[in-house]
């Protein structure tokens, strides 16, 4: 044992004495970090790399060499060239940049290779510019990879004559773009910054950096809420749009550093978390089935792990671990599964951080709410919210913003109660219940007076039962209320012949939409129907009566699809008296070995009994356990 300590020691002793050695022996080349390069660093290089160079006989080819030489290398200028190459939409551009980075290869040591090169990134460049069929985003990508190229020919000493005219055309076109970043289009960004950053010493490049940084802490500041939330549609946006950001500030921190101020940055972690919580396992972006417009988020997760924070380091290092379980000590120290911003009408409410896991997003801005569902990385439902209500021989129309009634995070459940004035002194309630444990959710319309009008006396009169607690509409009119989803482009549903649920699948079976209103059996008459068409799925009810609550259940687990379900509208009584539809509403559901209670009160809570459960609340949901006994998964408001 102490053979092999004296032997450590003297092996750590040695390294010591070498490293030492080495440090005294290249004090004339300083070691360059790219993450933390400042200008006094790179003055002492550029006097290094121009030595023996005449400075006032200093072309424009010497003033490339003296910034990229510290940078750019061989290998990580080849994988630059076909990252860029792989994000272009067209073949053409992919195939053409691929080659350019073969090339690359062959002219490092040799010097009509070296002009080969020089000639193709030339032509490159004209092609990309002067073409009609080229993208502006395929051009943006096209003359980053250019940039490189070009700073590559710079570092090995091989820049020609045309190198000169390259760097003018670069410079010329960025000039051009800065004037889409002054119109708040950052998409070519990463360009410019690049050409800011690795030709410093040329004075038109190094302006451009202000500009660049001027555009993205404005774009950030505007999308980005105190909480987070990336103030744009839908979860493809905000992800391609975040993924943006950090390919530029991964680009920053490699040649040289941060390119926004502090204040900038936090707005970006905050929006980093809101974004995690869009993703699916493995860090990707939910995608309907067979769309090749994924997004590629690696360079996101590049710039999270970053960050050097614990609880999304461990999150990230969850949402790549292929077991389905999580215990509950290591859900305490990962993210928050739920989020909700009513400042920015928002909520995100995720089943678990691992594999399978149900993600739902919801945008109530306008008067139809967006909703997104996804099951791993399968984009069920992707779509506006709809709905549509008559009343007798009128449209009603939601007539107010949305407001938040109620949000609140359970240990089994999470819940979210949106509402919004209608015309007729009427107001229209939006629910959405997500049960984690047993992938399940609840979306829900609840139709009754606005209480909270002034006028709503006018369109009531108490009831003849229950001493005047509950109101009823003066004339007798029909109340008709629907509500439509949007499922994404390659789900599929499909009604079921004898019954009047839906399944919805793609490449295989992936929910059961079951109308928990209607009675089962299609055969069973019924003022209301679940119309199953080819991309969307929409629930009609209709009533006498001033209220009506109209629930859609969704079963995301794939072992219960193919099981046995029934459900049932139970009798909700209070006081020794049978309750009216338009009073409470109270529902039993089976799946498999499965049972739920679901129970909503439609006018003011009061101590009710259903299926022997007694309910003060607004509402409800529980699961009924073998022994008869019903666990109380949530639970929202009550009498007192």
């Amino acid at each position: 044992m102490s053979k092999t300590h004296d032997d450590r020691k003297t092996k750590r002793r040695v390294s010591s004495e070498l490293q030492k050695k080495r440090s005294k022996e290249n004090v004339s080349q300083p070691h360059v970090d790219p993450e933390k390069v400042d200008t006094h660093t790179l003055n002492a290089a550029q006097q290094q790399t121009n030595k023996g160079i005449n400075n006032t006989a200093c072309n424009i080819e010497d003033s490339i060499r003296s910034r990229a030489i510290l940078l750019v290398k061989t290998k990580s200028a080849q994988k630059t060239i076909r990252s860029l190459a792989s994000r272009c939409e067209q073949v053409l551009v992919r195939v053409r940049l691929r080659k350019l980075a073969s090339q690359m290869c062959l002219a490092k040591n040799d010097a009509r290779a070296s002009a080969g090169f020089e000639a193709a990134l030339s032509a490159c460049l004209h092609e990309a510019i002067t073409s009609s069929s080229n993208t502006d985003t395929d051009q943006s990508i096209e003359l980053e990879a250019f940039v490189w190229g070009l700073a590559w020919l710079a570092r090995h000493g091989c820049a020609g004559e045309n190198a000169g005219t390259i760097l003018e055309s670069l410079v010329t076109v960025a000039h051009q773009k800065i004037e889409l970043l002054k119109n708040r289009d950052t998409f070519s960004a990463e360009f410019v910054l690049v050409l800011s950053r690795l030709f410093h010493d040329v004075e038109a490049c190094r302006q451009l950096e202000s500009i660049v940084r001027q555009s993205l802490e404005e774009e950030i500041g505007r999308l980005v809420t105190s909480s987070g939330v990336v103030v744009l549609d839908g979860s493809f946006t905000v992800t391609t749009r975040v993924v943006r950001w950090a390919r530029v500030r991964n680009l920053a921190y490699l040649t040289g550093g941060a390119v926004w101020g502090a204040e900038t940055e936090k707005s970006w972690c905050r929006a980093t978390i809101f974004t995690l919580r869009l993703l699916s396992p493995h860090g990707k972006l939910p995608v309907e089935f067979g769309n090749s417009r994924a997004v590629k988020t690696q360079p996101f997760l590049q710039s999270a792990r970053s960050m050097r924070s614990g609880k999304i380091n461990r999150t990230l290092r969850c949402m790549h671990n292929r077991s389905k379980r999580i215990t509950r000590a290591e859900g305490k120290t990962l993210l928050p599964l739920h989020m909700h911003c009513e400042h920015s009408a928002v909520a995100v409410m995720r089943s678990s951080w691992g594999v399978g896991a149900i993600r739902v997003l919801l945008e109530y801005r306008q008067s139809s709410p967006k909703l997104e569902i996804s099951v791993g990385d399968r984009l069920l439902l992707s779509g506006s919210w709809e709905s549509s209500i008559q009343y007798g021989d009128r449209n009603l129309f939601i007539e107010g913003p949305w407001t938040v009634s109620c949000f609140e995070v359970e240990k089994h459940a999470a819940f979210l109660e949106i509402s919004a004035p209608l015309s007729e002194n009427l107001r229209l309630t939006r629910q959405l219940v997500l049960l984690p444990g047993e992938s399940v959710v609840v979306l829900a319309d609840a139709i009754g007076p606005d209480t909270d009008s002034e006028n709503a006396s006018r369109a009531v009169v108490p009831s003849k039962n229950g001493e005047g607690s509950v109101s009823r509409v003066v004339e007798n009119s029909a109340l008709v209320v629907s509500f439509s989803l949007e499922c994404a482009s390659r789900t599929r549903v499909e009604q079921l012949e004898e019954t009047r649920e839906c399944i919805g699948y793609d490449s295989k079976v992936r929910f059961v939409a079951i109308p928990l209103a209607l009675p089962e059996w299609s055969s069973t008459c019924t003022a209301g129907e679940l119309v199953a068409q080819s991309a969307k799925l929409m629930i009609r009810q209709r009533t006498n009566a001033s209220r009506m609550y109209v629930p859609l259940w969704f079963d995301f687990r794939p072992s219960r699809v193919s099981a046995p379900r029934t459900w049932r509208q139970l009798t909700v009584a209070e006081s020794m008296r049978i309750l009216r539809r338009d009073e409470a509403a109270c529902f039993r559901i089976q799946s498999d070995n499965r049972q739920w209670l679901l129970y909503q009160s439609l006018d003011m809570p009061n101590n009710r009994t259903a299926l022997g459960c007694n309910m003060a609340c607004d509402f409800l949901l529980g699961r009924l356990k073998a022994n008869g006994i019903i666990e109380r998964l949530i639970e929202i408001g009550s009498s007192t």
